[in-house]
């Protein structure tokens, strides 16, 4: 008989500690502010709704956000005196590595004939120089027209 009440105890546990744990999993808190934006989207499948947390984040200092928005304004939308120099400006603010400093310059270098361009590509020579020597040697050298 003794051996009866144990196993309808341990029985009567375990229905006791599944219903706390449904009710503790239905009952929890959502969270009110979504996730941050997979940036596994590519910018050439980007949409309204897409481009408004992207703007957020690029803005709020996402190197990758910032990235995702320079590739859709150069690329997709084809605004790059718009859309694509702004992101691109702040990809090369943002992101610790030479490319999006080095995609500047480049496009910067078209106009390297107006002093703001022009200096602005010679601010960025240093800030590439640290971790790209060689390219921010060429560019140094298309800017001075040594090419």
């Amino acid at each position: 008989m003794r051996r009866y009440s144990l196993i309808v105890g341990a029985i009567l546990l375990a229905c006791f500690i599944g219903a706390t744990a449904v009710y503790l999993h239905i009952g929890r808190h959502t969270v009110d502010n979504p996730p941050r934006i997979q940036h596994a989207i590519s910018p050439y499948d980007l949409s309204a709704e897409d481009l408004v947390p992207l703007k957020t984040e690029a803005t709020g200092g996402d190197c990758k956000a910032a990235e995702i928005l320079t590739r859709y304004y150069f690329d997709v939308a084809q605004d790059p005196y718009g859309g694509g120099l702004k992101w691109v400006r702040v990809a090369a603010k943002n992101c610790p590595d030479a490319r999006a400093k080095v995609e500047l310059a480049v496009f910067l270098l078209h106009s390297k004939n107006d002093p703001k361009a022009a200096a602005e590509i010679a601010d960025l020579i240093p800030q590439i120089q640290k971790t790209n020597p060689s390219t921010a040697a060429e560019l140094k050298g298309e800017l001075d027209g040594k090419s």
